[in-house]
């Protein structure tokens, strides 16, 4: 496993070790120094449904807020949407927002959310370089310049990008040999999505070992026999109930509403039984909470965020097993679990 020697440009400053002491107990200097070091490129895109395209960013922040917290070196905002963040601090209490400024004298009187993302992050992390990308019109997916830039990132995170978009972001993630993350969010649950290769190297403890091979999200989203085809009693039903809402907006090239449930419960029904499994196997439950709502819900922004950002760090130190490949978060249950589409499940 590759570990990079430090050269004296590298050294922590002695306010840096102040900061960071506690965590340096916990991961050693130089995964500090690698997490000052890295890069990470992230992409808020939008969710088109039937009569709208939400655009919602809370998993992301919490997401950013937490590695720029922990120290990373660099990232670099996209906002696919090209919204405007309000002068004032949200109804959800959203930090990005806050960083929003007003200019009484000025009829403008909002930034670019990535830009206000990026304003609270440097007021977080000093040490850290936090920008602002400028999409020039195209979403990322669509952009093969971009696509081609993040061969100098060490890891890409993308939130609320519609399915295929998301897919070619991963393979071009695959193509330069990077980490990448997608996360969803629907009205009480969330999701989120890791693929860090076919043979990445981690530590645990003083052993060096290679995590479970890797899927890119379009071929883990294929696998849906081998996720029926094994599902028990005592299985997770959220992963299933993902697969759910990810067959419909596959085939209908959007994301479902609550106007869609007619045909979204009937596929709930008819797609296990494809594979031989129980019609009854997906509960209804677990797939209304995944249709997008009318608002976010800040605690699981706040938990998914978190976990998150959790393997973004582990993606960049090596540090830890890294979650293969899914995590779901409900808040019926108030449990987070892991699941590896097409493999085998595990508990969190």
């Amino acid at each position: 496993m590759p570990a990079p020697n430090a050269s004296a440009a590298d050294a922590l400053t002695e306010l840096e070790l102040r900061v960071y002491d506690r965590q340096i107990r916990v991961w050693g200097v130089e995964t500090q120094r690698r997490l000052g070091r890295a890069s990470v490129l992230a992409c808020a895109g939008a969710t088109t449904t039937r009569a709208t395209t939400t655009t919602r960013v809370g998993a992301l922040a919490e997401t950013l807020k937490n590695v720029a917290l922990a120290g990373v070196g660099r990232a670099v905002i996209r906002d696919d949407a090209g919204e405007r963040a309000e002068a004032s601090r949200g109804e959800d209490g959203n930090f990005l927002n806050a960083a929003s400024t007003r200019d009484d004298d000025a009829d403008d009187v909002s930034v670019s959310r990535a830009e206000a993302m990026a304003t609270t992050l440097r007021e977080m992390n000093a040490f850290g370089e936090f920008e602002a990308s400028t999409p020039n019109g195209r979403a990322l997916a669509d952009d093969a310049e971009a696509l081609d830039g993040i061969e100098g990132f060490d890891a890409v995170v993308v939130a609320e990008m519609g399915l295929e978009r998301a897919m070619r972001v991963n393979e071009a993630c695959r193509r330069h040999g990077k980490p990448f993350f997608a996360a969803f969010s629907g009205a009480s649950a969330a999701w989120f999505f890791a693929d860090l290769g076919d043979a990445f190297e981690y530590a645990e403890g003083d052993e060096v070992k290679i995590a479970p091979r890797g899927a890119t999200l379009r071929r883990a989203l294929d696998a849906a026999e081998a996720d029926f085809g094994r599902v028990k009693r005592r299985s997770p039903r959220m992963p299933l109930a993902v697969r759910v809402v990810a067959e419909f907006e596959r085939a209908h090239g959007r994301a479902p509403t609550m106007e869609d449930w007619d045909a979204l419960d009937a596929l709930r029904v008819e797609l296990p039984t494809r594979f031989g499994a129980s019609a009854d196997c997906v509960d209804a439950e677990h797939v209304r909470a995944l249709v997008s709502g009318e608002r976010e819900f800040p605690a699981i922004n706040a938990i998914v965020g978190g976990v998150l950002a959790q393997e973004i760090l582990k993606s960049i130190s090596r540090k830890g097993a890294p979650c293969v490949n899914l995590f779901t978060f409900d808040v019926a249950s108030g449990q987070g679990a892991t699941y590896d589409l097409g493999g085998g499940e595990t508990a969190r």
